[in-house]
């Protein structure tokens, strides 16, 4: 639900072209005396508002639905999600658990070369992430960890093995669950797209 502001606005909005339109088809029929300079301006301000209103429609019917993130959201599926990266050979399975602390999420990067996956990659939550029910993003901290298997496929990450990178997770809902981690050190961003595992 929009805002009650943004609302008034869209009813305002409408208001005006309602009117403008009744002004001008008024003026056409020659009810009302509109001088020809105003009735060309008027007539294409009404096709400019009409034309961004089927535009708009068209967006919204066309885009998919924002969902607000809840933690029925990320428990769906039984919490099992999974993200891929085929540039990389990389698939990720994630994991939403609720326990006496709250939802936390964990995750394992897996490497497919060949047959089996090798986990290259550990992601957890630091703390319990709080929900509110109502927001259309939630962000919340999370570790990265190269594990030993990860130095056997990269030798260059030989030295990053069992350092915890930190970071913060930020995830939408729409058709899935998108996000971003950002470590905290600035470097570049991690872009994810969570897909409930199975499909």
């Amino acid at each position: 639900m929009p805002p009650l502001f943004l609302e008034f606005a869209l009813y305002s909005f409408l208001l005006v072209v309602v009117l403008a339109a009744v002004i001008c088809l008024l003026g056409i029929a020659g009810t009302i005396r509109v001088p020809p300079y105003y009735e060309k301006k008027l007539f294409a301000s009404v096709v400019l508002a009409i034309v961004s209103l089927v535009v708009l429609l068209v967006r919204q019917a066309v885009l998919p639905p924002r969902i607000a993130v809840s933690e029925d959201v990320f428990l769906s599926s039984k919490g099992s999600w999974d993200w891929s990266y085929p540039e990389k050979s990389w698939r990720t399975y994630v994991s939403f658990k609720k326990d006496k602390s709250g939802l936390t999420f964990s995750a394992t990067t897996y490497l497919y070369r060949g047959q089996g996956g090798i986990p290259v990659v550990k992601w957890n939550s630091i703390k319990p992430i709080k929900l509110a029910g109502t927001e259309n993003s939630v962000a919340f901290d999370v570790t990265r960890q190269w594990t030993t298997e990860a130095a056997a496929a990269y030798p260059e990450l030989q030295y990053e093995i069992g350092k915890q990178f930190s970071g913060i997770m930020t995830i939408s809902a729409d058709v899935a669950l998108r996000g971003i981690w950002q470590p905290t050190d600035a470097t570049s961003p991690w872009d994810l797209v969570l897909n409930q595992h199975g499909r």
